[in-house]
C-alpha cells in the first residue's frame, strides 16, 4: 500500500539550490537522485462501521438506520480521544422481475480514528450491537509523519551531496555544482498492515474488546533529485 503524502513549505526554503544558467552547462552534467528511508511503528487505528438495514417499508428502514447511527454517534462522544463522523449514507431500492414491490437498502458508514488503541477496542465493543466494522486498518499519524520528514530531509540531502562527491571523484573532477534539486515527495509505503496481535478478550456476553499488542510498521521514505556539474 502506497501512500502519497504532501511536504511541507519548510521544503521550498531549504531545497535552495541556484541554477547556473548564467554558465554554459554544455559539459560534466550529471542527474541523478538520493533518497532517504526510516520504519516507524503504526500509531493510528482507523475503522469504519457499517451500519446496514433493508424491508419494505423505506421509511422504517431509513428510521432504524437513523437511531443506530445516532447511537453510535452518541457513544462516540464519550471518547475524547477518538475522532469520528459519519462519512456516508445511502437508500436504494431493488425490484422484484414485474418492477415490483422493492425492497429498500440503507446503509450508513461512520468513520473513526485515533492513537488510544485501548479506548478504540472499548468504543467498537459498545457499538457491536449497532453497528458492524466494515474495514479496520492502522496507519502513521500526521504529527509522527511530519517529525520523521524533517529528519530525512536532512538525511536525503546529504546523501544527495554525498553521491555527487562519488561522482565528481569517479569523473576526475576537482569540485561540483548543484545545477537543479526537487524534492519529488515524501512516500509512506506501508508494507505489513495487518494486525500482529488481535486476540479477543470476552468482557461480558455482549461486548467483546479486541487486545492490539503491535500495528505494524510503515516505512516513510523521501526521494531527492537533481543534476550536477562537474567541474
Amino acid at each position: 500500500m502506497l501512500k502519497k503524502y504532501s511536504f511541507f513549505p519548510l521544503v521550498s526554503a531549504l531545497l535552495f539550490a541556484t541554477p547556473l544558467w548564467a554558465d554554459n552547462l554544455n559539459y560534466g552534467v550529471v542527474s541523478f537522485s538520493a533518497t532517504a528511508t526510516e520504519t516507524v511503528k503504526q500509531d493510528t487505528m482507523n475503522a469504519t462501521l457499517s451500519i446496514r438495514e433493508s424491508g419494505g417499508d423505506r421509511q422504517k428502514v431509513s428510521n432504524a438506520v437513523t437511531e443506530r447511527s445516532n447511537r453510535v454517534l452518541a457513544a462516540l462522544k464519550k471518547y475524547s480521544d477518538l475522532n469520528g463522523a459519519l462519512t456516508a449514507r445511502r437508500t436504494y431500492p431493488v425490484y422484484d422481475n414485474n418492477r415490483k414491490n422493492p425492497v429498500w437498502h440503507d446503509m450508513a458508514d461512520i468513520t473513526v480514528k485515533s492513537t488510544d488503541f485501548a479506548a478504540m477496542s472499548r468504543f467498537l465493543a459498545a457499538v457491536q450491537n449497532d453497528a458492524a466494522i466494515g474495514n479496520l486498518h492502522f496507519s502513521v499519524s500526521d504529527s509522527v509523519q511530519h517529525k520523521t520528514l524533517e529528519k530525512l530531509l536532512t538525511q536525503a540531502i546529504g546523501n544527495f551531496k554525498q553521491q555527487a562527491q562519488v561522482i565528481t571523484n569517479a569523473m576526475g573532477g576537482k569540485a561540483y555544482k548543484i545545477v537543479q534539486m526537487d524534492l519529488n515527495g515524501g512516500n509512506v509505503m506501508i508494507y505489513r498492515n495487518a494486525v500482529r496481535s488481535a486476540a479477543m478478550m470476552t468482557k461480558s456476553a455482549d461486548a467483546v474488546e479486541m487486545n492490539i499488542e503491535e500495528a505494524g510498521d510503515s516505512e516513510i521514505r523521501l526521494d531527492i533529485s537533481g543534476s550536477i556539474q562537474v567541474q
